[in-house]
């Protein structure tokens, strides 16, 4: 940020887009780890170890959100950024299936747009400060619930329908 902010977008964007990289493998390395660890499939030793990985893995996605945004703007990158919040307890009152329904929505948009769709899945249930803000700023008050673009959509939302708010926000162009 600090480059960018003294250098401007021309000098600074090659960077941005390096560091966007980095925290991406470092996402996608954490979240393999965070499968191979997950309580639910029982393949669990320790769960302290699973909860600091998580943690850990919502602080990888918030930075590379706010990069990400930061490169959006200064560097006129087209792709759309996704913040999809979920909250196990609230999730599994309403229907235990909902949560993972639209994860499911979301992986086959991602597989559709690739690149220019980028999603950052937050547990809001953690303790995480950078997850509280963010769920304050935006209000989210029932799960799942999606921000595209800075656009609160909470509930389900499916396949048409999300694919048509992309599109409407300009993915599709």
């Amino acid at each position: 940020f600090l480059f960018l902010d003294k250098l401007g977008g021309d000098s600074s964007c090659p960077l941005l887009a390096e560091s966007l990289k980095r925290i991406n493998d470092n996402a996608y390395e954490t979240g393999r780890k965070l499968t191979e660890n997950n309580p639910e499939t029982g393949e669990i030793t320790d769960y302290d170890y699973y909860q600091n990985l998580l943690e850990r893995y919502s602080r990888t996605l918030t930075s590379y959100w706010l990069l990400a945004n930061k490169m959006k703007d200064a560097c006129k990158s087209d792709f759309k950024t996704v913040i999809f919040f979920i909250e196990k307890d609230s999730c599994a009152r309403q229907n235990p299936n909902l949560c993972d329904a639209q994860g499911f929505v979301l992986d086959n948009l991602k597989r559709f747009y690739g690149d220019k769709l980028l999603i950052f899945t937050l547990h809001a249930d953690l303790k995480e400060p950078s997850i509280k803000v963010l769920r304050e700023y935006y209000k989210v008050g029932k799960y799942p619930a999606i921000i595209i673009d800075g656009q609160k959509h909470e509930g389900f939302v499916d396949k048409e329908s999300l694919a048509k708010l992309l599109c409407d926000q300009g993915l599709c162009q």
